[in-house]
């Protein structure tokens, strides 16, 4: 049965600009699971601007691990993103959360997902 992972961030870390974040910036996730990325209040993290896949070069390959790619989450804060649920078994996915701090400042951050 599909699951929902909540990541929730915390704040981030101001001498280097990482999120900290409740999974430690790894998930485990099943096929068809959802994963919602929550900001909490007083956490300096302004807004998530995007979730990416992260770049690779081009002798490596990488899996969309979503489908649809995640997107904001009504009107708040937080973001939403659904496993494919023909995704492979063992697929890993370093993203990058595109962040914006309360002086408008872009950031990015590369945790990751991995399929069981």
């Amino acid at each position: 049965m599909a699951q929902n992972h909540p990541i929730i961030i915390f704040g981030f870390d101001p001498s280097n600009y990482l999120l900290i974040l409740s999974d430690n910036g790894k998930t485990m996730v099943d096929p068809g699971d959802t994963v919602t990325w929550i900001v909490f209040p007083g956490s300096g993290v302004s807004s998530i601007k995007d979730i990416t896949l992260k770049q690779k070069p081009e002798n490596f390959s990488s899996v969309n691990i979503f489908k649809p790619p995640p997107g904001p989450l009504g009107s708040s804060k937080n973001w939403m993103g659904k496993i494919d649920p023909n995704v492979p078994w063992g697929s890993i996915e370093e993203y990058n959360i595109v962040w914006e701090d309360s002086s408008g400042e872009t950031h990015f951050f590369d945790p990751k997902i991995q399929v069981n």
